[in-house]
């Protein structure tokens, strides 16, 4: 009976060590997948699943898109206003006769080539005296108004300020 106990404790000594050895190598084995997974997944967790609304999210879109255009519409005006109270430019012959006080003699519109060329299709060139050859034009009327204005105050009194306001645009 002793050498069949031996032999029995022989027997699960070596499934011991089998079972043993398995355990080893199954741990081994976890350890080398825990590894893996933790160098090819980031450092995430999911805390909380995401909520789904159960209505469309379409009429909100619409309502934020209203007043988006709606405040950038009042902002713009806004920033208008504020830019037009602090402009203090003259804008107008009336507020250059309210600002400096002084008769106006006349106002000298711009020439340029284009409107020189809207009156004279034939000619692209700026003649050198206007006025003189080409006397219809509107430059060359004005020139003949102030002209005639500055004859009539001189015949008065002489002006003592003249005052000439080039412009090109």
């Amino acid at each position: 009976m002793l050498p069949r106990l031996e032999q029995e404790q022989y027997e699960l000594q070596r499934r011991l060590e089998a079972s043993q050895s398995t355990y080893q190598t199954l741990l081994k084995k976890l350890q080398e997948i825990r590894v893996a997974e933790n160098q090819t997944t980031g450092n995430a967790r999911i805390i909380q699943d995401a909520f789904v609304s159960p209505k469309p999210m379409a009429s909100q879109k619409l309502i934020i898109l209203a007043l988006g255009s709606f405040l950038g519409v009042l902002l713009a005006t806004g920033a208008i206003v504020i830019l037009e109270i602090r402009d203090k430019s003259i804008k107008h012959l009336q507020d250059a006769k309210e600002v400096f006080g002084f008769t106006l003699l006349g106002v000298i519109p711009s020439l340029t080539k284009k409107a020189f060329a809207k009156n004279q299709d034939s000619e692209w060139e700026i003649p050198q005296l206007f006025v003189k050859n080409t006397p219809r034009l509107p430059v060359a009327q004005a020139y003949q108004m102030l002209q005639a204005n500055l004859k009539f105050l001189s015949s008065d009194k002489p002006p003592s300020v003249i005052v000439v306001k080039l412009r090109r645009i």
